[in-house]
């Protein structure tokens, strides 16, 4: 995933209004949706969107700018946080683990997909088997 510089969290009533408000979020700049938490069945939803700390800053004042629509009442928090820690980047996975491949780690990826494609034919060869039972003899009288 792309490292980010800045987070906003967004947190609103009413799944409806959380559409709105993202909605117009993500149109005003170029932020992404990084998370998305209803809670109490959508009566409070909870949005964090990612991008540049201008874009992130942008989007945030448009949620709060669309209180007008809304009501300003629904929504209760919008914030943005410049520079997070990279315990909130993990905590939201915005962090990628990008370890050095060895020789090893990489034949053990091959042999994983090889695997892979071999247990995908053992599957599409077995879906085309048809097994024919026998017919029930009739007794002569």
């Amino acid at each position: 995933m792309k490292n980010f510089n800045a987070i906003g969290v967004v947190e609103i009533n009413f799944f409806t209004n959380a559409l709105i408000v993202l909605d117009e979020m993500l149109k005003s700049s170029d932020v992404h949706l990084v998370a998305c938490e209803k809670k109490l069945g959508g009566r409070m939803v909870t949005i964090i969107v990612a991008g540049d700390t201008s874009s992130v800053n942008a989007s945030v004042e448009t949620a709060i700018a669309s209180g007008d629509k809304i009501g300003a009442d629904n929504i209760k928090v919008a914030v943005s946080i410049s520079n997070p820690h990279p315990e909130i980047r993990k905590l939201l996975n915005l962090i990628t683990q990008d370890t050095p491949k060895t020789e090893e780690t990489k034949e053990i990826a091959v042999a994983a997909e090889l695997n892979a494609v071999e247990e995908l034919e053992i599957e599409q060869n077995t879906e085309n088997i048809q097994i024919e039972k026998p017919k029930p003899r009739r007794k002569k009288q």
